[in-house]
Formats: structure tokens, C-alpha cells, sequence
């Protein structure tokens, strides 16, 4: 084989999301690495390299002017957070670079039809809907308190989850916003005073923390995210014993056939 088709991946290697980015850049390396054992592409071997964004904004538009400024590149696999992703994903679009993206959800990004931005997953307002029929139809939820975090996919999967639970015929028995990084619950969960069967919660890293509280104080009730608590770092082992106490632990997502769970 011949000259490289070169890649870049734009990832969060450091801080909260550095599991889930590593994860990510791996992924794609391996998928490199039994493409090349195939003859790469029309017999040209493929070279990926990573970049950290950090899961930080400035970051990811610090990468994505580097990325733009190699003439090499003839895409970029990223990013992973939504903010970060809609902020790189202007750069990428003004200098006519391809972008992809496996896992960022937020409805924004595609919303703009910019031509060389294509996302690989379901978008948030598809996912909650899917989610809340499956808790609805399938499970017999009808009153719901709603927790999210201060971030734009945890207001988006939140709102998303919210609209369609109440076209359902659900409720909507109390809605809660906590900051990202939060680990003490217990005086959330203690201030709970709806009658409720589901608590659903909108975020990633603060899930296992919010469960571990409901536990703690008693509360029984199914909890239930999207895909935001899927990973085994940063939620089934910090939440340990607790995600199987109760009526459990759903983390739901809905599939490439979309309305499915």
C-alpha cells in the first residue's frame, strides 16, 4: 500500500469524560487497524491520530483550527460532547472539512444543515421520546420527578424526555436541576415530596450519586436515564450494590431504528 488517508479524532482524553474519550479513540483505531488488515481503503492504508478537547468549549475550537490547519487531514472523527461538537463543528464547516460524529446527540448540531457535518447516533429529541414510550407503554410509569444537569445534553435529553412522558398522559410530579461535578444528594433526595414511580435523569457523571442517595433514604422507585449513565467507570462502579437494589436500574437508549428501545 501507498501513500495514507489521514484522520483525525478530536476526543476528551482528560478530565470527567477522559474514560469515555479513550474508549472512543480506541474504538476507532481498532476499526483502522482491521480496515488496513483488508487493504485499507482502494489500497491506501489509513493513519488516525487523536487530539484532547478536554470536553472543554475553547478547547475543542483550539483543535479543530489545528485539525483545519493540516493540509494532511481529509477528516476528523469527533467530538464527543455536544457543546464542544457544535463549536468545532463551525470551524470544521468553514474550511470544508469532513466531521463525524459517533455520540454527539444534541438536536442543534445537525439542525443547521451544514454539508460536512454528519453524526452517527440519535439525535436527543428522538432518544427521549423512544425512552419515555418504552417507560410509559412497557413499564406502566405515569408520574415522574425529572433530575438534569446544567449541561446542554443534560437539558436536552431532559426536555426531550419531559415532552413526550406528558404527551403520553404522564406527569411530570417535580423537575430538579443540580450542578455538574455535584456528589451530595442527600438533601435533594430528602426534599422530594411527590408521590412518583420513576425518577428519570438527565446527565452522565452524577447519576450514580443520585441513585446511591435515593437507596440511602429509602426509595425504591425504578431509576431510569438515557445513555448518559451507560458506562461501567463512571456509573456501575461508583454506584455499586445500590443498581440493584430496589426496582433497579434502566439505561436506555433508543436503537438506529428509531422509536425502539
Amino acid at each position: 500500500m501507498s501513500e495514507a488517508i489521514r484522520i483525525a479524532i478530536g476526543a476528551p482524553l482528560s478530565g470527567n469524560a477522559a474514560a469515555l474519550g479513550a474508549e472512543m479513540k480506541q474504538a476507532i483505531e481498532l476499526a483502522v487497524e482491521e480496515q488496513n488488515a483488508d487493504g485499507g481503503i482502494a489500497g491506501f492504508p489509513i493513519m488516525v491520530e487523536g487530539a484532547d478537547d478536554q470536553g472543554k468549549v475553547e478547547t475543542g475550537r483550539q483543535v479543530a483550527d489545528d485539525f483545519c490547519n493540516r493540509a494532511d487531514l481529509l477528516g476528523v472523527v469527533g467530538h464527543y460532547n455536544s457543546n464542544v461538537t457544535i463549536a468545532a463543528a463551525e470551524i470544521y464547516a468553514a474550511h470544508d472539512l469532513p466531521m463525524i460524529t459517533p455520540i454527539a446527540s444534541d438536536t442543534a448540531l445537525t439542525e443547521r444543515s451544514l454539508p460536512n457535518v454528519f453524526r452517527f447516533t440519535n439525535r436527543d429529541d428522538q432518544t427521549g421520546a423512544a425512552i419515555s414510550r418504552h417507560l410509559y407503554d412497557t413499564m406502566g410509569k405515569r408520574r415522574a420527578v425529572l433530575v438534569e444537569t446544567e449541561t446542554m445534553y443534560g437539558h436536552s435529553i431532559g426536555i426531550a424526555f419531559s415532552r413526550a412522558f406528558l404527551s403520553l398522559g404522564g406527569r411530570i410530579a417535580e423537575r430538579r436541576t443540580v450542578r455538574e461535578g455535584s456528589r451530595d444528594f442527600d438533601p435533594l433526595v430528602a426534599s422530594l415530596r411527590a408521590d412518583f414511580d420513576l425518577l428519570f435523569y438527565g446527565g452522565s457523571f452524577e447519576g450514580a450519586f443520585i441513585l446511591r442517595a435515593m437507596r440511602r433514604a429509602g426509595l425504591h422507585q425504578l431509576f431510569a436515564s438515557g445513555d448518559g449513565c451507560w458506562d461501567a467507570v463512571n456509573f456501575l462502579e461508583p454506584a455499586g450494590e445500590t443498581a440493584t437494589l430496589g426496582e433497579g436500574v434502566l439505561v436506555l437508549s433508543a436503537t438506529p431504528e428509531v422509536g425502539r428501545v
